[in-house]
Parts: C-alpha cells; structure tokens; sequence
C-alpha cells in the first residue's frame, strides 16, 4: 500500500459530523476568510505529521507507522463507533419529544470516550510545538536499521507521540480522571455547533470572573471540558471537586437555545489555531459586524 503523505490531525470520521455528504465550510482564522463547500479531505490536514524519520526506527522490527497502524487502523474506527452511540441516545430522546433526559453512561463507556477526546485533544499541531527543539535521553540505547547507535531522541514526532498518546499510564490516569467527572450531554435544535482544528476545548472556569476565555490544562480541577460531537451535540465534563453543583445534571441530555449555541461557537473560535469549521457556514454569528472575504 502507497504511504501517505497527507496526515489528518483531526480524523475525516469525526469532521463528517459537521458535513454534508464529503462537504463542509471553513472560516481560515490567519487568512480571515470562509470558504464555502470545503471537501473536509482537506482540513486539518498536515504533510506527513506523524511520519517517523528512519533514522529511529530500531533495526530488525517494522516501520513504527502512527498515521495507518495507530490512527486510522486502531483508533479512528472506534472513535467513530463511540460517536455513533451518543447520537443514538440523542435520536432517542428526540424520538419521544423530550427536552431533559437522563442515559446511562456507565464508567467503562465514559472510559472508553474519554480515552479517545483524550487522543484526539493531544495529537495536533498545537501539543507538537510542545516539544519542537527539544531532545531527550532513550531509557536503553538500541540500534537503528542503519546500524547507528541511537542515545537521544531529538524529533517532535516521536517525543510527542511518548509524551501523550501513546503514554499508556498518561492516558489511563486521565481518562479515569474524565470519567468519573459529571457529564452533561447539550442538544442544539439549531445544529450550528462549530468545531475547529483543536475541537477539545479545555476553559479555565476561574477566568469567567473576569470575562475571559483562558486555555486550560488537561485534568486542572477547575476547567470544563468541552467536546463537539458533531453540528448538533455538544459534550461537557466537570471535575467533582471543581463543580459539585453540576452533581444533579449527571448523565443528563438538555435541549439549549442559539445563545448557548453561539457561545459555544464562540469558544470553539478563541480554542481553534488555524481553522473553524461549520455545517452552515454561518460564521457570521461571530463577527456580525465585519464583512469576511467568501469564496
């Protein structure tokens, strides 16, 4: 099989929630401009992002291949499997025309959800810049395909795969830590949740004092996690020691009017890094009074 080139940071499976059919629109924050009827096979797409230089590949064992093996073969399939479950449980509650619902989300399954917005939060762009210019010592010296004693490990590519995804402890602390929080499934009638090229959206709760929006650290106890799951269903999860008063909407599905929608969209603009990404297209909501250049 030819090897890719062109690497989503932001699986397909995931941007069809916010297409129709291979379609969608694009507002492109650094150019201040939307693009209509975008093919999502080319957002948040990076040139060979997660490749991994030959030079660090040990001799004798296979291609350590992130982007098909990890990614696409391992991960994308389940996430989208996930997915598909929470827009059952909202077809459901639609189905009986409920505003308010509870379902049952037992820990294995929050687990398994958190595991996945995990991954997806940690392997973009904005979490590499992390370790450009960095290097760090290999626990064992081994040998590369090259026969070249390798000591040290100096390409984002892979010191960003060990720091984050790819970290089985890393991964299983936080996860637990997720799940075990409240969550509180949203469902927008309206269907214009936004998404972005960084769709978990982790906010710093204390700044709303000061009617700011801050990037917060994964696992702070006083952030709210925010997760699109697709144009019309939003997930939040709040830590049990940060929010004891979200304890009575736990495993609750609530119907949200356009100004709770637009204030979503409106993190999800200050949260993204290059790209904003919408099923309408109507980007207006944030700038109602700038004329942006369409294409």
């Amino acid at each position: 099989m030819a090897e890719k080139k062109r690497h989503h940071t932001v699986p397909e499976c995931y941007l069809d929630g916010f297409s129709e059919g291979d379609y969608s629109n694009a507002f492109f924050k650094q150019q201040y401009k939307v693009v209509k009827h975008i093919n999502i096979a080319n957002l948040c797409v990076e040139s060979r992002f997660y490749e991994v230089n030959e030079k660090y590949l040990v001799k004798g064992k296979e291609k350590l291949d992130i982007e098909d093996k990890f990614f696409s073969m391992g991960i994308e399939p389940i996430f989208k499997h996930s997915i598909s479950l929470i827009e059952k449980v909202i077809d459901d509650m639609l189905s009986r025309e409920l505003e308010l619902a509870k379902v049952n989300l037992t820990l294995n399954v929050r687990r398994a959800i958190a595991y996945l917005i995990l991954i997806q939060y940690y392997r973009t762009p904005r979490f590499r810049a992390l370790f450009d210019n960095k290097s760090a010592k290999v626990k064992q010296p081994y040998t590369n395909k090259k026969g070249e004693l390798v000591e040290s490990i100096d390409v984002p590519v892979l010191l960003h795969a060990f720091h984050s995804f790819t970290n089985k402890e890393l991964m299983k602390e936080l996860s637990y830590e997720l799940a075990k929080g409240y969550w509180i499934l949203r469902y927008s009638p309206n269907g214009n949740l936004f998404t972005s090229d960084n769709p978990v959206i982790v906010y710093n709760n204390i700044s709303e004092e000061r009617n700011l929006f801050t990037i917060a650290k994964m696992g702070d106890p006083h952030s709210i996690v925010f997760f699109p799951i697709n144009h019309f269903i939003l997930l939040e999860i709040f830590s049990i020691e940060g929010f004891p008063e979200k304890a009575e909407f736990n495993n609750y599905i609530f119907s949200v009017d356009k100004s709770y929608e637009d204030l979503i969209n409106g993190y999800t603009f200050l949260n993204g890094e290059k790209t904003i990404i919408s099923y309408t297209g109507d980007f207006g909501i944030l700038f109602p009074q700038i004329t942006l250049e369409i294409i």
